[in-house]
């Protein structure tokens, strides 16, 4: 804890009751996202409204320049920079901005949760970036904050990184009772007169050192604020896994992904040997293809029955030559949107692409 920037009263009883407030957001936000992405929305925006109160009505308004220069510097302080931004922009810009599904994920008696992340700074709608007269939404720190530490990043890891910096400042900002929670079922009751089936969650867990409940989560996804923050250690890792060969000793490429220009941007095959019983899909970008190859990787293409080894040169250009002639070429061309979403997957979720390159 920064001893230098704990709270006195009467700032501490607000700082006390609106981390609450930021806790019950936040776990308003986790149950939405298995509603529809409207309710994900709402509730996303209104976290940062009261994480906006904690940094600027609480601390801010406690320490000044202090506080200012500790925000500033310190990598969660950096996000609740960045959240101001959204804030600004949902108090006062008149558009809406779509939150980006990177995942689904089923769950039992609600259908799905989808796992939505913040969009890039410049693909927010102009009104987010800009008022009327010209002038920015919110100030440069706020939108260098948001393009470096929030865009891009699930909506739920950068709230638990803002009640996490909090609760760092100060730590009675941090309930002292905690409960280990199970799997969460969200019951089904017919609360309506004609017996109308409406799902139902648990109250006061605001109350409790905050764990979201596991509604089906991925085992890599972050769920309190006192766990590291999870995407930052899986862009990590999926950095390191593309600087290893894939796992098993080879890969079938059965198609070329091209882009809607027609240009080749990837391929998509099975992992393993043709004779073996099941086979793990797989997809790569094409200079990764190449990579694994000078890795001394072993990708091929079956060429009338026999299996052919892909090459690749200094510039991770791949090819299989068969009498001189690239059959690559004239491999089928996969341009349905199953194979795009499907590398857009991975590239969103490095632990579904880390999964995917250690299948044998």
């Amino acid at each position: 804890m920064s001893s230098d920037l704990t709270l006195e009263e009467p700032v501490l009883s607000k700082g006390l009751l609106w981390m609450r407030a930021v806790r019950r957001r936040t776990l308003d936000y986790w149950y939405a996202t298995a509603e529809d992405p409207d309710a994900a929305h709402i509730e996303a925006a209104l976290a940062t409204v009261a994480v906006n109160v904690v940094d600027e009505a609480v601390f801010e308004a406690s320490h000044h320049y202090r506080y200012r220069d500790h925000r500033r510097v310190h990598p969660q302080g950096r996000v609740v920079m960045g959240l101001e931004l959204i804030r600004n922009c949902e108090i006062h810009a008149t558009e809406l901005a779509d939150l980006t599904t990177t995942a689904i994920v089923g769950v039992p008696d609600l259908g799905f949760r989808q796992v939505l992340s913040w969009p890039d700074l410049d693909s927010l709608p102009v009104d987010y970036r800009q008022q009327q007269d010209g002038e920015p939404r919110a100030r440069g720190e706020a939108r260098d904050a948001y393009r470096k530490w929030v865009a891009g990043r699930p909506v739920i890891e950068t709230l638990l990184d803002a009640i996490a910096y909090f609760e760092l400042l100060d730590s009675r900002l941090r309930p002292a009772d905690t409960i280990d929670l199970r799997y969460s079922f969200v019951p089904a009751v017919p609360l309506g007169l004609n017996q109308e089936i409406f799902a139902c969650r648990p109250i006061s867990l605001d109350q409790l050192q905050l764990v979201l409940p596991d509604l089906a989560c991925r085992n890599t996804e972050r769920r309190s604020p006192s766990w590291p923050s999870a995407d930052q250690w899986l862009k990590e890792q999926g950095r390191a896994i593309r600087r290893r060969a894939p796992a098993g000793k080879s890969r079938e490429i059965c198609g070329r992904v091209v882009d809607e220009t027609g240009k080749l941007i990837g391929y998509r095959g099975y992992a393993g040997g043709r004779d073996e019983l099941f086979r793990h899909a797989w997809v790569e970008r094409a200079p990764q293809v190449g990579r694994d190859i000078r890795m001394g990787f072993r990708y091929f293409l079956l060429v009338g029955g026999i299996e052919v080894d892909g090459v690749a040169d200094d510039q991770l250009n791949v090819r299989t030559p068969v009498d001189g002639v690239d059959a690559l070429g004239s491999v089928e061309s996969e341009e349905s949107e199953f194979a795009l979403d499907h590398m857009a997957i991975n590239e969103g979720n490095p632990d579904l692409y880390r999964r995917e390159r250690l299948a044998r």
